[in-house]
C-alpha cells in the first residue's frame, strides 16, 4: 500500500470505529423498559351486583352477571396462570378482549350481544389459534 492509501484506511476505520461505538450506544438507549411484573394495568370494570349463571372449568370460574338497565357483564376468575402467553375472549364469535395474569377479568357485552341468550364463550390461543375452552351460559 502507498503512503497515501494506508493513511486514508486508518482515517476510514477510525472514523468506522467511533461510529460503531456511537450505533451501538444508541441501540441500548432505544431499548424499552420492561414492565415490573406487579403493574399489569387494572380491570377498571366493577362487578354487576346479580349473578345470572355460573360454571367452572379447571383453573377458570365463568360468571354472567347483570346491572342496571338489564347490562350484562361476563367475570372470568383465573386461580393460577394459564400456560397460553396470549389468550383472546371471544363472546358469541364476537372479541370481547385478552386475558391477563392470574386474578379477576370483567368484560362488558354490548346491546347486540346481551339479546341473543345463550352466551357461547371462548378462549382461544391467539398464536396458535386453537380454541382452549368452551362455556356456555344461558
Amino acid at each position: 500500500m502507498v503512503p497515501e492509501l494506508r493513511k486514508r484506511h486508518r482515517r476510514i476505520w477510525q472514523i468506522g470505529g467511533v461510529l460503531l461505538c456511537l450505533g451501538f450506544a444508541a441501540a441500548i438507549w432505544v431499548l424499552p423498559k420492561p414492565v415490573p411484573a406487579g403493574q399489569w394495568p387494572g380491570n377498571e370494570l366493577p362487578p354487576f351486583p346479580k349473578v345470572l349463571a355460573s360454571k367452572t372449568k379447571g383453573n377458570l370460574s365463568f360468571q354472567l352477571r347483570q346491572g342496571a338497565n338489564d347490562l350484562k357483564q361476563i367475570e372470568i376468575t383465573q386461580q393460577r396462570v394459564m400456560e397460553q402467553t396470549f389468550v383472546q375472549v371471544f363472546c358469541n364469535n364476537a372479541l370481547q378482549g385478552v386475558l391477563g395474569p392470574a386474578g379477576v377479568r370483567r368484560f362488558s357485552l354490548s346491546d347486540t350481544l346481551s339479546a341473543e341468550p345463550p352466551y357461547l364463550i371462548e378462549l382461544v390461543d391467539g398464536i396458535n389459534h386453537k380454541t382452549i375452552h368452551q362455556i356456555v351460559l344461558p
